[in-house]
């Protein structure tokens, strides 16, 4: 699988030629580099953490196996994604006739809300982020994985569109309008979190 964009970073280009030759240590620097932004996309895609570290497991075999036959100018974030995004469809078309999968305790989105906050900051950030996370999960599949393409994973548009393989101005109006339907999902989540007003006797 070859993915170009309009520039490689030059250190990807030492870890693919590391990864044509087998060398350990270059999959272990491209895990180092890219296993947080694949399993925190796979989280929020997948409906529990036990199928995206699943997932995530097998996009680093693919990695593994298929690391003779990389082209030099592999960008290695957008290889790992394509495979993770398959393989999660994949997936999906196979639970799909199974019984749902029940979503998981853990919120892919908890660890953005964590940190050295005040305990009162802290415990409104982590509301927010629990809202995001109702909100996308309402989403479609194709909205969600648009807006973390660019929201969470910070890819510019010309990039995530070749992961999706479509062009870029397909991917800018799948992108708006998913941000459309995101705002509006907040706006229901937000409401149904408004505590009922009563009127002091």
């Amino acid at each position: 699988m070859r993915v170009l964009p309009h520039s490689v970073p030059l250190s990807d280009r030492n870890l693919v030629a590391g990864l044509q030759l087998n060398d350990p240590q270059a999959l272990e620097q491209a895990y180092g580099r890219y296993s947080a932004r694949l399993l925190g996309f796979l989280l929020r895609l997948s409906p529990n953490r036990d199928v995206a570290e699943d997932l995530f497991q097998d996009a680093w075999c693919q990695l593994a196996s298929s690391a003779p036959g990389l082209h030099p100018d592999t960008d290695l974030l957008a290889w790992l994604l394509i495979v993770a995004r398959n393989r999660y469809y994949d997936w999906a078309r196979r639970a799909s006739r199974r019984k749902p999968t029940p979503l998981s305790d853990v919120s892919g989105l908890e660890v953005m809300a964590s940190g050295n906050c005040a305990p009162d900051v802290q415990s409104a950030t982590r509301e927010q982020m629990l809202l995001l996370e109702q909100a996308l999960r309402s989403l479609a599949d194709l909205d969600r994985e648009v807006l973390l393409l660019v929201g969470v994973d910070d890819l510019s548009h010309s990039r995530a569109a070749k992961i999706l393989g479509i062009a870029e101005a397909a991917f800018r109006e799948r992108l708006s309008r998913a941000r459309e339907r995101l705002e509006m999902a907040l706006e229901q989540q937000t409401m149904g979190q408004q505590p009922n007003r009563r009127s002091k006797p």
